[in-house]
């Protein structure tokens, strides 16, 4: 788990967990303060990514993807697992804001893994 991994998962247990903050795994680190940061033993920087980890894994996040699909669960996908389907060519928006057929690759994956409510 890389640090920017590592804040992305900690700012989704603080919103999962607050007000609840004693019972949220990332608690003995950041003690309820909310940014994380506060003078630590590489000890404690060690548990709290491991815990970090623990949680990801147990709470995976939900993204356009893995809500796409459990409604199309045989869609083709490339040798990295994404989803072959181009945005632009199912969002109006994409082709109007960003696409315009520019970085296609990166473009779908990025579309495909946003994370959503």
């Amino acid at each position: 788990m890389d640090a920017v991994d590592y804040l992305k998962t900690l700012r989704r247990i603080c919103k999962e967990f607050n007000p609840m903050c004693p019972d949220c795994p990332a608690f003995p680190l950041c003690g309820a303060s909310g940014d994380y940061i506060r003078f630590a033993t590489p000890e404690e920087i060690t548990k709290s990514v491991e815990d970090v980890e623990a949680w990801k894994e147990e709470h995976q996040a939900k993204t356009r993807q893995s809500e796409f699909l459990k409604i199309v669960p045989n869609a083709y996908a490339d040798a990295d697992g994404t989803v072959r389907i181009y945005p632009c060519a199912i969002d109006k928006k994409m082709w109007d804001e960003k696409c315009g057929n520019k970085g296609c690759t990166e473009c779908r994956r990025k579309y495909w893994e946003e994370e959503i409510e």
